[in-house]
């Protein structure tokens, strides 16, 4: 593997773009099999031809990076419009989830006998129960907590098969796209179903690179943070704070309102997470720019200064654009979900991206790859790795092995093993030691040759390795999470513009287990000074003798019903007697 971005005709020769088995996965096209630049295509919602000013294969016209260009041209197509047989506001297909043939009989302590559907995705083995008539039919709901055996929907967007270590984006695996794609057209693919031809990722980049400019209002919201305030607190209430500037086209059932929001998306996270970690460490906004790609612009955003010229490293931009492709989109985590359940709402999409990245913010999700940092640097040495391992295994108060293990993986995660390979790559092409990718590869030989962690089936996951691929990139700690949600933030949209447009979008309503207290009555506060009086001998209080009556509640309050509530109110206003 190599850093280099390689030419599409290398691409079309690659081993790795022919290595399909049983049908589960799709090849990656070759240049001969994508659409000529010179032809009219769609870019799911504007008409191209070779007479507009893009860029591609034989032209030597730019791409004209303003919003003039191509902006107004969909936002004037408001109205879906048929090209080539095909809906210019088109969703990418999506195939029905089947019945199977065979039904799951349940028969209930009461006798009754009820038959449930059983239901099969397009590909795997697993087959899914279909409860949606449970409780009618049975009068019975399931407990599952966490949803690990609950397909809360179907989706076309991506595959995960845990058991055999596959990760598909729309047919594809992650690795190909990795080795063969730009993270942008990984964007095209997630949103339209396909990879794009030369002039559909022409244009595409031209509409991002015009979205990228945030309103000039817009910085002023960052004033307010104070310095060190943590970049992903920024980014949560910048996203949310988005919906006030753009409340022309949030109408979550118009289609062009829907695609002109994930440009939007697309185009100004990296402008905003590059002003969120500016904002924290107290330094000027620096502006994006057209002639950089989306990683180089993010980098130039970031460390770029009024004091002296800055070059991004062709490495690093590469190597953050990888990253960014293995964080695309994996299936029902726990940010998606929650974005998706904000959606069912009806909620404008920047405020169920808002809730996406303070889902993402928590340590057991995207935070991940911080911990595995602060892990190793709490071990220290490979001499240490057999105690740390040890205490672990002992279940020692605050020891954990960070970065291994998924909820849904139970053999080598797939993008873990890329990752492990891109930084290796990253530090040999940039001359540079990490002593804890030694550490960190040390760890893993000893923890997977532990038989307390493979009977557990506890291996990397992709948040193991990629701390030390952003540090050697020069990525800040503290943006770690922030690269996440970045890279995330276009299978989120992905995810958000499935479940709009689907036919039934039902409100995401849990259920529960009761498990508090029993009904109890509510006693006045009159009844309850009443029953201190009758405890006290009946004698009228003045204010100066309140504290003694309330002293002496507590033991009248056995008497009256929801004593405890009670008993709690004396100790409150005993508290605020004394004061």
């Amino acid at each position: 593997m190599t850093l280099e971005q390689p030419s599409r005709e290398s691409s079309a020769t690659n081993e790795n773009n022919t290595r399909m088995s049983d049908g589960e996965c799709r090849t990656l096209p070759n240049a001969a099999e994508r659409k000529s630049p010179h032809a009219s295509t769609t870019l799911g919602m504007v008409r191209l031809t070779s007479s507009q000013n893009v860029q591609g294969e034989g032209s030597s016209e730019k791409i004209r990076p303003t919003s003039q260009a191509v902006i107004p041209t969909y936002l004037a197509s408001k109205t879906a419009e048929s090209l080539d047989g095909k809906n210019a506001w088109h969703q990418p297909e999506k195939h029905e989830v089947e019945d199977e043939k065979d039904v799951v009989t349940m028969t209930f302590p009461d006798g009754k006998v009820v038959e449930l559907p059983l239901k099969k995705g397009q590909l795997g083995t697993e087959r899914f129960i279909d409860i949606q008539t449970l409780y009618a039919k049975s009068g019975h709901f399931t407990y599952d907590p966490g949803c690990g055996n609950t397909a809360t929907c179907s989706s076309a967007i991506t595959y995960i098969s845990g058991e055999d270590g596959i990760c598909l984006y729309r047919g594809y695996p992650v690795k190909d796209l990795c080795e063969n794609c730009e993270y942008l057209e990984t964007c095209y693919l997630l949103l339209w179903g396909d990879i794009p031809s030369p002039t559909e990722l022409a244009v595409f980049k031209s509409v991002v690179m015009s979205s990228s400019l945030v309103h000039e209002k817009f910085k002023k919201f960052f004033d307010g943070f104070p310095d060190q305030t943590h970049p992903m607190s920024i980014m949560v209430s910048a996203c949310g704070a988005l919906s006030g500037f753009f409340n022309d086209s949030l109408n979550i059932w118009e289609p062009a309102d829907r695609e002109i929001t994930a440009m939007r998306i697309i185009g100004k996270l990296p402008t905003i997470a590059a002003m969120a970690y500016k904002t924290a460490i107290g330094e000027p906004i620096v502006y994006p720019r057209s002639d950089l790609t989306y990683a180089e612009n993010f980098l130039h955003m970031m460390f770029a200064s009024p004091l002296c010229h800055f070059e991004v490293n062709p490495v690093h931009a590469q190597a953050l654009d990888k990253f960014l492709i293995l964080h695309a989109d994996h299936e029902q985590n726990a940010s998606t979900s929650t974005v998706r359940i904000a959606g069912s709402s009806q909620a404008n999409p920047f405020a169920c991206m808002a809730a996406g990245i303070a889902s993402l913010w928590g340590p057991a999700h995207g935070g991940a790859n911080e911990a595995v940092i602060k892990m190793l640097s709490e071990i220290g040495s490979v001499d240490n790795i057999d105690q740390f391992l040890a205490d672990v295994k002992a279940k020692k108060d605050g020891v954990r092995l960070m970065g291994f293990g998924h909820r849904v993986y139970k053999n080598f995660d797939p993008r873990a093993r890329y990752m492990k390979i891109l930084v290796q790559d990253v530090l040999n092409t940039l001359d540079c030691l990490d002593p804890d990718l030694e550490l960190a590869m040390a760890l893993e030989e000893k923890a997977l040759s532990d038989e307390y962690f493979v009977k557990r089936k506890l291996y990397p996951n992709v948040d193991f390795y990629s701390g030390i691929l952003l540090r050697a990139i020069g990525i800040p700690t503290a943006m770690y999470t922030v690269l996440f949600a970045l890279g995330r933030s276009i299978g989120w949209i992905c995810q958000w513009r499935e479940l709009v447009s689907e036919k039934q979008m039902r409100i995401g309503r849990p259920r529960q287990i009761y498990v508090g207290v029993g009904e109890r009555d509510v006693v006045s506060m009159k009844d309850v000074l009443a029953a201190a009086d009758e405890a006290d001998g009946g004698h009228h209080n003045t204010s100066s003798q309140m504290t003694e009556k309330l002293q002496c509640h507590n033991a009248a309050a056995s008497n009256v019903p929801g004593s405890k509530m009670y008993g709690n109110m004396g100790r409150i206003a005993n508290k605020y007697a004394s004061t």
